[in-house]
Parts: structure tokens; sequence; C-alpha cells
């Protein structure tokens, strides 16, 4: 039982030194950066139509296909 507490001890601390450095590197200023990727022109001038009924019409009118990406959050 010692061994395994043991074990079990060494595989936390060496856990939870692998993600001190993640941690460590997550702080800033994430605001900032958030405005800063918004500014930039491929976000404010996007090539891509996020309207679905725009998109069905122009893909009709060009005879192309939709390519559709669709995702979402798993936080509530």
């Amino acid at each position: 039982m010692k061994r395994f507490a043991a074990s079990l001890l060494g595989a936390l601390l060496l856990a939870g030194g692998l993600a001190t450095p993640a941690v460590a590197q997550g702080g800033g200023d994430l605001q900032g950066k958030l405005d800063k990727k918004l500014a930039e022109g491929w976000i404010k001038d996007p090539l891509w139509i996020t309207d679905y009924d725009e998109a069905k019409q122009k893909a009709g009118e060009s005879g192309k296909l939709i390519f559709g990406y669709f995702t979402r959050s798993y936080s509530y």
C-alpha cells in the first residue's frame, strides 16, 4: 500500500509540475489579445459568408457547393 501511495504521489507531483508552465503562460491581457486579433484584416473583411441564406443564393448563382463548418462550445 505504501508503494502505491508513493507512486500516486509521485505521479501527482509530476503532473502538477508539467502543468505549471501552461498555467503561467495563460496569464496576460486576454482582452487586449482578443481586440488585436479582431482588428486584423482577415477577420474584419473575411472572404467567407456567415449567413446561410446568402451563401445558398451565391452558391446557386455560381454553381458551387457550400462548405459549412459548424462548431459549438461545451462550456456552459
